[in-house]
């Protein structure tokens, strides 16, 4: 209940600070002095009051850093957010005054070191606090009529519990990973003291006490914060003014695909109703509270961000209409001001409704309501009738543009916005984490082939555009190279993209960053843009009579990949293959060698063949074909055979066979007819038959396991029988712990075919 102003309960609670802060304002006009508010300002302290009201504290603070630093073989990048929503809300009535905290601090360090020993490793301290409760207060009130001032103190009755959790996960590409949570409890003991006005109301001995207030950091720190304060109390029967709107809870926002022609839509992507009513509403409430005589809608904030979508349109992004607007078609009813308000007509309500329009997957705003009641008071409008106003569009946290239904049905609750910290399943990856897209990139989603669609926050996500859709005879074969690549690598992989979707690079050699950009209608505030991230063009060979192809300057990142070309004369039953090894070059990983190869045409003589290769030219030198599987003579043809693939031994320890290590690896060539064997005589050739088969996985290794191994079955009768092509390179394989598309982390390129 409320009390008056002289109880020792609210002097025993001034002074209380909050976690090193403190929530209480105390001001002294006069500098310096121990008498009370009260007797400074000539302020009579009222007993025996009824208050009706509210009183609402907002605290917001947050901080951004990003840095890193390399010496010599060491380089170190360390990326901080801090963010931390504090609201305390009061409401008064002749039920007595209760408090409500909510209070949401959130944390994220993240450490990421190359050493030198070529292990990547990443640290991450998440830290969590949170609390939410609510708990009875005492208010006490006095006034100066004739100064036209307020004294207000606010004390809780008990403390708010503060959850606090906190995660710290080490991930390294040597030693693995490992993770801890610990957690506890804290308490928030709420407490206000104020100076504000005091007027009187338009009813014999009404006095509306009430105030505003905001403080903001001055800019010379990296962290930031800014507090409000506003409060309205009355000693006459309350009326209030809520806002809400219809299942707001599992609202998103939703655009219209347009492609940059013409005007742009004007038919919202979603729609959304909300409602302003009066509370308790005057018709049934047991004492005479004033209807409204006006109820008006207004956007105080609304998005802008270029295009609707994170890719759409190509072209006048900057042209598409305000993300949030009121519209007359869809408000009839209302009189339309413009196109951030709208009021009810002429008339005595209790309550009133609207309708807003969405044009962009990732709009954010905030909505609020007014009231002219027929006193003349004006009331602004709560928020579900809590210390929220106004009302953020969609429901959201303060500090976050994205909707809670997204993030909860996500599973990614916990992060901000600008969070890029997926990972590969299995401690796949090279230790960088991401995939160059932030969470609210992700949310706001992309446009594909004319159909919008959002990505999954979880797991890491790479574009392709499949240049080759328009070629039916092998659409099937580059189908299913890209769903290896994506079973082998764990990648999202999506390739629905076509010309009108991104800016093309014009030729192998146009390595414009600028160009094959996927999130260029970027919002680079609070982080939510990290970098542009690219998408892979896959295309026919620009020679038609090609049988080479290639992923140019790879292996590396996306940003340094201007396109992959699939040979147009590649045999149909190599082209899945070759799409999936050609787009892991696309993501980094490198073959198993450079070396221990050529080609070379067979001539067939009458007990043996003539070999012609870069190392031999014409007429060539006499060679004898033995069957690799037994050792047996090899048949001799009637016709050469030419364009064959010779793989050769490595002899150097440290180079390594394009041929060689996990034969199961897509990486690792596999197209060799023969082998040459530095063990057996320099004219003897092993055919190999059956033909080897293309590799569907990523190594986790440089070995060999079977005709790679160094120990093989030996001939019968007995004859040493070397490994068919070796292990990888030297710190080659393992290439499933290469992966990296994250163009954050643009590796150099290889120019590797």
């Amino acid at each position: 209940m409320l009390h008056n102003f002289y109880s020792r309960r609210s002097w025993a609670f001034l002074g209380f600070a909050l976690w090193g802060m403190i929530f209480s304002t105390q001001v002294s006009c006069d500098g310096p002095s121990t008498s009370p508010p009260w007797e400074r300002h000539q302020i009579q302290p009222l007993r025996d009051e009824t208050w009706y009201g509210t009183f609402t504290y907002k605290f917001e603070q947050w901080s951004d850093s990003d840095d890193g630093h390399t010496s010599g073989c060491l380089s170190q990048a360390t990326k901080s957010t801090y963010r931390n929503t504090t609201t305390m809300d009061v409401i008064s009535d002749e039920n007595g005054a209760h408090i409500t905290v909510t209070s949401d601090t959130r944390s994220r360090d993240t450490e990421t070191r190359e050493e030198c020993s070529g292990c990547i490793r990443t640290e991450i301290d998440d830290l969590r606090r949170k609390a939410n409760g609510t708990t009875e207060a005492d208010i006490y009130i006095g006034v100066s009529l004739e100064d036209g001032i307020s004294f207000l103190d606010i004390a809780g009755w008990d403390s708010v519990i503060e959850n606090i959790k906190r995660v710290r996960k080490t991930h390294s590409t040597c030693t693995g990973s490992n993770e801890n949570t610990t957690q506890g409890t804290d308490e928030i003991y709420p407490y206000f003291s104020e100076l504000g006005e005091v007027q009187t109301g338009h009813t014999p001995g009404q006095l509306i006490v009430h105030g505003a207030s905001e403080e903001v950091d001055d800019g010379s720190s990296s962290l930031h914060y800014r507090i409000t304060k506003t409060w309205r109390f009355t000693n006459y029967p309350h009326v209030r003014l809520v806002i809400d709107a219809v299942n707001l809870d599992n609202w998103r926002p939703l655009g219209t695909v347009w492609n940059g022609t013409g005007s742009p839509p004007t038919t919202p992507g979603a729609t959304l109703s909300l409602v302003a009513s009066l509370h308790p509403k005057p018709s049934v409430a047991p004492n005479p509270i004033p209807k409204a005589t006006k109820i008006t809608f207004k956007i105080v904030e609304s998005s802008n961000v270029p295009g609707d979508a994170m890719n759409s349109p190509l072209d006048n992004a900057a042209n598409s209409l305000r993300d949030l607007q009121f519209q007359v078609g869809q408000n009839p009813a209302m009189t339309f001001v413009d196109v951030d308000t709208i009021h009810t007509p002429s008339g005595l309500v209790e309550e009133a409704s609207a309708v807003l329009s969405s044009f962009d997957w990732g709009a954010y705003g905030s909505v609020t309501a007014e009231a002219v009641l027929e006193d003349g008071t004006v009331l602004t409008a709560r928020f579900r009738d809590t210390g929220d106003n106004p009302m953020r569009i969609p429901k959201r946290e303060s500090t976050s543009y994205i909707a809670d239904s997204w993030k909860l049905a996500a599973g990614v609750a916990d992060l901000p916005d600008s969070s890029d910290e997926e990972t590969l399943s299995g401690g796949a990856g090279d230790g960088h984490s991401g995939d160059g897209l932030t969470l609210y990139e992700e949310y706001r989603g992309f446009v594909a082939n004319g159909q919008w669609g959002t990505t999954d926050p979880a797991k890491v996500e790479f574009h392709v555009y499949n240049g080759l859709h328009s070629y039916p005879s092998i659409l099937t074969q580059v189908t299913a190279g890209i769903q290896t690549f994506k079973n082998a690598t764990g990648l999202n992989v999506h390739s629905n993209y076509r010309e009108a979707d991104f800016e093309q690079a014009s030729d192998p050699s146009d390595i414009d960053p600028s160009k094959r950009v996927i999130n260029f209608n970027a919002l680079h505030e609070g982080g939510r843009h990290r970098v542009d991230q690219h998408i892979i063009m896959l295309i026919p060979s620009i020679n038609p009579l090609s049988v080479v192809s290639q992923a140019h300057r790879g292996p590396s990142s996306p940003v340094n990949i201007p396109m992959i070309e699939i040979g147009q004369m590649t045999d149909p039953g190599d082209i899945a293959g070759t799409v999936a090894h050609e787009l892991a070059h696309s993501a980094n990983v490198p073959h198993h060698g450079e070396n221990g190869h050529d080609f070379v045409t067979w001539i067939p003589q009458l007990t043996d063949y003539l070999e012609i290769s870069t190392a031999t030219p014409a007429p060539g030198v006499p060679i004898t074909l033995r069957m690799e599987a037994d050792g047996s003579l090899a048949p001799i043809l009637a016709n050469p055979l030419q364009m064959l693939l010779l793989s050769i031994e490595v002899t150097d320890p440290t180079k390594g066979s394009r041929f060689g290590g996990d034969e199961n690896c897509l990486m690792r060539y596999y197209g060799a007819n023969a082998v040459k064997w530095n063990s057996k005589p320099s004219a003897e050739r092993f055919l190999i038959l059956p033909r080897e088969t293309p590799g569907t996985q990523l190594c986790s290794d440089g070995l060999g396991k079977t005709f790679n191994a160094t120990v093989r079955p030996d001939y019968s009768p007995p004859e040493s029988r070397p490994s068919r092509h070796g292990h990888a390179a030297p710190n080659r394989g393992n290439c499933i712990h290469r992966i990296c598309i994250n163009d954050a982390h643009a590796h150099i390129p290889q120019n590797a075919p």
